[in-house]
């Protein structure tokens, strides 16, 4: 399908087009959701994962004082942990791949 075609069929501008396009180019599925302008995380937010981490062990080990608490939050990962993520970017790359079929499909 034409460009041309596109932007009469949805009613839409060239330039709201590329802005789409290379934002699906750039990020993929993800990339069409709109998005809020302006900083989404402070620079210096502790992860919430690494928080609640943090949060656990201290409850759990309160003889533990802040620097062995970070020691062991930043610990290397396993095999199996590091496997387990690798396993999850697969799924969301299948996913990905999935919807961008979608939605070129529709066009």
């Amino acid at each position: 399908m034409k460009i041309k075609d596109i932007i009469e069929e949805y009613g839409i501008s060239v330039g709201a087009y590329y802005h789409w396009s290379n934002r699906y180019a750039r990020d993929g599925i993800l990339g069409l959701i709109n998005k809020k302008a302006g900083a989404g995380v402070p620079y210096n937010k502790t992860p919430e994962a690494i928080e609640t981490k943090i949060v656990q062990i201290a409850s759990d080990n309160t003889e533990l004082d802040a620097n062995a608490i970070w020691d062991i939050v930043t610990e290397p990962l396993t095999v199996m942990e590091i496997e387990a993520i690798k396993e999850i970017l697969e799924m969301l790359k299948e996913i990905t791949e999935y919807f961008a079929r979608l939605v070129f499909s529709a066009c």
